[in-house]
């Protein structure tokens, strides 16, 4: 009765397994897992903020604007001024200017074009390597434009501001 018992449990469980479609199943959860993710085109790429936070780009959310410059660009300058007298237009953005160079260079260039103590505009700098591995060689300044963690559009070296603000 025993080696019955136990021919007719591992005869079942043979059925069982063999009935059911494990690569269906696992197209399934593939499927699932796809439909949760979302699409996040910003640069895992660490800056250091002004005031000495570390922040991974990657993680920011909602819409965001990543403004790779040089504080002693010509062209930089040019932009960051016609970005101050459209400041308002940018309210429903984070501007983060990123350079590779020292801080208080960056400061500099912030004071100088007045762009501090607006909540939404960010300095930070970061090293050449993660510009290069995030980015490519791009000449500055370079404006991407992202919303909820999608590239929308992307401008490499001087644009004008008109460009860009069609493309918010």
């Amino acid at each position: 009765m025993k080696k019955r018992s136990i021919f007719l449990n591992l005869f079942l469980s043979f059925i069982l397994f063999s009935c059911s479609n494990p690569s269906q199943q696992t197209n399934e959860i593939t499927e699932e897992k796809q439909a949760v993710q979302t699409r996040n085109d910003l640069p895992n790429m660490l800056i250091t903020t002004l005031d000495n936070a570390r922040v991974n780009i990657r993680l920011i959310k909602g819409n965001t604007i990543l403004i790779l410059f040089q504080p002693d660009c010509d062209h930089c300058q040019r932009e960051a001024k016609e970005i101050r007298e459209y400041v308002d237009s940018f309210k429903d953005y984070n501007l983060y200017f990123i350079s590779a160079d020292q801080m208080p260079a960056i400061e500099k260039f912030a004071k100088d074009y007045g762009l501090l103590g607006y909540a939404n505009i960010y300095f930070g700098t970061t090293t050449v390597d993660n510009v290069l591995n995030n980015f490519g060689s791009i000449p500055a300044p370079s404006v991407y434009i992202y919303s909820n963690q999608q590239l929308q559009q992307k401008f490499n070296g001087e644009v004008a501001i008109e460009k860009i603000l069609q493309a918010i």
